[in-house]
């Protein structure tokens, strides 16, 4: 127990410094290791610290955890249920880790990056998330601030992303639907359809397509 208490404690200390001087300042609040801004168009960006689980005995380790939250995408449904001040970023439908933006094959396969909470010097752990988040993460927030920036941009972040299973046709067909484009919205879910490598998975997206007033074309 002592040394679990130490690495929550390094990440406590971690987490304030981080929050203090590079979150907070752009708007980010905080509730328990999840930092979490609402943009302008009613997105949420989410920062998320998360520590390893005793089960797995690895509870030097953390990870830092990146997500954005399109309400309509996440929940696929064009009335969201009532917006919430604080996210977690497991609600967010774009999702991946720090390490992803310098090191994209970091998560393929068995691999695995990770932050260690052995070392007892987070000032110096605390300097490079920082660095990371400035450099990588913040732009990449500005990108993905508005529907429009993601419709726009989401592409170009695919190698970020993709240690997630990603509907981005999905995701786009319910953001045209939300802003009443129902034809680009169409266009959309249909190849969402036809790319469906799982007849399950094409099911699945036709009941949301019949749920919003969607149209599916005759040969899928």
């Amino acid at each position: 127990m002592a040394e679990k208490s130490i690495y929550v404690s390094r990440l406590n200390s971690i987490q304030n410094q981080v929050h203090i001087s590079s979150l907070k300042p752009n708007g980010f609040a905080k509730s328990g290791r999840t930092h979490c801004r609402r943009t302008d168009d009613g997105l949420f960006q989410v920062i998320t610290f998360q520590i390893g689980q005793s089960y797995c005995d690895d509870t030097d380790k953390f990870w830092v955890n990146i997500g954005v939250r399109v309400p309509e995408s996440f929940e696929l449904s064009l009335d969201p249920t009532t917006e919430k001040k604080i996210y977690q970023e497991y609600h967010c439908n774009i999702r991946t880790r720090l390490f992803k933006f310098t090191e994209p094959d970091a998560y393929k396969g068995y691999a695995d990056k990770y932050f260690s909470l052995q070392e007892d010097d987070t000032s110096r752990i605390a300097d490079e998330i920082i660095s990371l988040i400035n450099k990588y993460v913040m732009p990449f927030f500005s990108d993905l601030e508005s529907r429009e920036k993601v419709l726009a941009n989401r592409r170009k972040y695919m190698d970020v992303t993709d240690i997630f299973n990603n509907n981005i046709d999905l995701e786009f067909a319910m953001i045209y639907a939300g802003k009443g484009d129902m034809e680009k919205a169409n266009e959309f879910i249909n190849k969402q359809i036809a790319s469906a490598v799982y007849p399950e998975h094409c099911e699945y997206v036709k009941e949301i397509a019949n749920k919003i007033g969607l149209t599916i074309q005759e040969d899928r």
